[in-house]
């Protein structure tokens, strides 16, 4: 299919999205997207995750596009169209702002995420997202890239966000831990790079987290799932039913984006 056939765009966020209470996408869902592109829809995968934390995702929704890490790495249709790395001086001087043994941090690339240490947030950070905890390398960023990080904490008590203003952006997905991501780099301009190849696409993202905020500001139309945060429902145009409760479907459904929407083909 050429992108000239692509005639709407729908990002999904995973976590409390896409994704049941299970972590797994549904049936009913993953048959949904299997037909869009022969429908003239794009579905794209936009995540805090990266391409390696989901590949059993990749491979049963047949999705081949995604806004990776946070807006740090963009493929399209298995295409790298943008990344970002965070240079090793920053990384270093971050390192030097911290207690690691407190407040650990991981590092994100394509093909794999490491931590400087474990710890109680570190811990329930994966057993959140159902993911496993990877293995410990403090100097990993040494020799690898690094297009993300985190940082284990529960609040901001060091200023930290203050402190690297301008050099870098923290998004909170989950209580306990802060994506971190070049300053400018976000779901919002991670989206923009995929928006910018089907100019006449109109354009949806589902989502749950205060992290989707930034989609909402770009996307034609924003769906919140059921089970978001009152600030997500607030910058929706819908409002749809829980990531438990066929949210995805009823979503797809309103817009008239499913295969049994007259609109959707």
């Amino acid at each position: 299919m050429t992108k000239t056939t692509i005639h709407s765009i729908i990002f999904f966020d995973l976590d409390g999205t896409l994704f049941d209470q299970t972590g797994q996408v549904p049936v009913e869902v993953i048959e949904q997207i299997k037909t869009m592109e022969s429908r003239g829809i794009l579905p794209v995968i936009s995540s805090g995750r990266s391409p390696f934390e989901i590949e059993d995702t990749l491979k049963n929704t047949g999705i081949n596009s995604i806004v990776a890490m946070t807006g740090a790495l963009v493929v399209i249709n298995g295409e790298t169209v943008y990344k970002s790395v965070i240079d090793k001086t920053t990384i270093d001087e971050f390192k030097q702002s911290i207690n690691l043994e407190d407040t650990p941090i991981a590092f994100y690339n394509r093909y794999e995420n490491i931590v400087s240490s474990r710890g109680d947030n570190v811990l329930a950070t994966y057993k959140h997202i159902h993911s496993p905890v990877p293995r410990v390398d403090p100097e990993f960023y040494y020799d690898n890239e690094v297009n993300m990080m985190l940082i284990f904490s529960k609040d901001d008590e060091m200023g930290i966000q203050s402190r690297y203003e301008g050099r870098l952006h923290f998004f909170r997905n989950i209580p306990y831990a802060m994506d971190i991501t070049v300053a400018g780099v976000s779901k919002a301009s991670g989206l923009k790079h995929v928006m910018d190849l089907y100019p006449d696409a109109r354009t949806y993202a589902f989502g749950d987290g205060k992290n989707d905020l930034p989609m909402a500001e770009v996307v034609d139309d924003f769906v919140a799932m059921g089970n978001a945060a009152d600030e997500v429902k607030k910058a929706a145009s819908f409002v749809t039913t829980t990531n438990a409760d066929r949210g995805i479907m009823n979503g797809l459904h309103h817009f008239g984006l499913d295969s049994d929407s007259n609109n959707g083909d």
